[in-house]
């Protein structure tokens, strides 16, 4: 049968009603210039090495904060959350292990199809810029459901080596060649993925947190963010499937 994809929006039936009454779509959102300042990313190589440094240092704290355990998934892996960021939405996480070595994950994220095909509802997931041998911007389009507005992320990606564990890092990014437009309400990403040797294969930890901007309210954001906690069980489905479709 069909693939099935792993969907950001897949919420329970009881909040159904409350999904449809917070999710009006707002196309003249745009984020604040001190936003967009924010998210700059430095064509100074001295200035892109201390941001690349930041923000290895920023998913290391975010990574290593005091989780809260939240239950197993299927296949064991540890459902964790967080801490709650300035603005209100909660981290969340995974922890378990893969029968996968850290370079072929590698290997799978630098595969523009493998994130397209990892969440349902992207209609574009592709490198569009190259920063560096380690860094570059992604873009990504995601249908919404229902009355939502389509929304698109910009994202400048870290992928570190340290030793033999990656990180995989991904913050938003505001590149000129990328403004914001009337065709999608932008969204912003941060997330954080350490993937290190374990004798099954690699161990991954992550702490995420998206912002899917507009009208939509925090709490059904968290409630969306929720979707994190079960992302190395959803990664050990998914992944078999890429590899045969691959071939």
């Amino acid at each position: 049968g069909k693939k099935k994809k792993k969907s950001i929006f897949r919420l329970k039936k009881s909040n159904f009603l409350t999904f449809l009454t917070g999710c009006f779509p707002n196309k003249n959102h745009r984020p604040t210039p001190k936003m967009d300042a924010k998210y700059n990313i430095p064509t100074d190589a001295a200035d892109l090495s201390k941001f690349k440094d930041d923000m290895m240092a920023d998913a290391k704290t975010a990574l290593a904060q005091e989780w809260n355990a939240d239950g197993k998934n299927d296949d064991g892996s540890e459902k964790r959350t967080g801490t709650v960021d300035k603005d209100g939405l909660t981290y969340y996480g995974c922890k378990g292990t893969l029968p996968y070595t850290p370079k072929q994950m590698a290997e799978f994220y630098a595969d523009p199809k493998f994130m397209l095909g990892f969440v349902e509802d992207s209609t574009k997931f592709e490198p569009v810029k190259v920063i560096d041998t380690e860094a570059g911007i992604e873009q990504c389009h995601l249908k919404t459901p229902f009355i939502m507005s389509n929304r698109e992320m910009i994202s400048f990606v870290l992928r570190r080596w340290e030793g033999e564990t990656l990180y995989n890092i991904v913050r938003p990014a505001s590149v000129p060649e990328f403004p914001t437009n009337d065709d999608f309400e932008r969204a912003f990403v941060f997330n954080n993925m350490k993937i290190e040797p374990h004798a099954d294969g690699c161990q991954i930890t992550t702490g995420n947190v998206c912002d899917l901007g507009g009208a939509v309210p925090d709490w059904l954001k968290n409630q969306i963010n929720k979707l994190y906690l079960t992302e190395v069980n959803d990664l050990r489905v998914y992944i078999p499937k890429y590899l045969k479709e691959k071939k």
